[in-house]
């Protein structure tokens, strides 16, 4: 009799054991979660104040045609980057990545020109998409060499939000 109540002692005396070390690895885990979530929010490229301002505008915009819109997603504008697109007139394929290379935030190299392109994630290069006037310029002329067209400005938003998300 008395052996078996010291056996149920060290049972429920390993139980508490085994909790407490459960206890301290959910802590752990969670405290790890916590800090990687810290620092993902800390990598994003807070906006310019002139990037802000052309974001809202442009959200305004989406919003009058697609009340319904729930604003602009970096995936998309990944997506929008990485696109290759057929040229009409000359037999090749073109797409962001092509001249700014697969990493916006890493020097690029024109096609055409060769000249060196500066990164055009803001993270890397601070000078990038501060303003206004420059980002709907670099669009105008990007989109028409790359896609033959205007940027809408639904995919002008999505790819901006992509670069801030570096």
């Amino acid at each position: 009799m008395f052996n078996r109540r010291l056996s149920r002692i060290g049972q429920d005396k390993n139980l508490t054991v085994n909790r407490r070390k459960n206890l301290w690895l959910i802590i752990t885990a969670f405290g790890f979660w916590i800090f990687g979530f810290a620092l993902t929010a800390q990598a994003q490229t807070p906006l310019s104040p002139a990037a802000k301002h052309v974001l809202q505008a442009y959200l305004e915009i989406v919003q009058q045609e697609k009340p319904d819109f729930p604003g602009f997603e970096a995936k998309l504008g990944e997506k929008f980057y990485f696109a290759e697109r057929e040229h009409s007139k000359k037999e090749d394929t073109r797409s962001c990545a092509l001249c700014h290379g697969d990493d916006p935030a890493s020097i690029g190299q024109h096609v055409t020109s060769g000249k060196t392109i500066e990164p055009l994630a803001p993270s890397a290069n601070s000078e990038r998409l501060t303003d206004a006037k420059k980002i709907e310029k670099w669009f105008r002329r990007n989109c028409k060499w790359t896609i033959e067209r205007t940027c809408s400005v639904e995919e002008k938003g999505h790819f901006l939000k992509f670069l801030y998300s570096f």
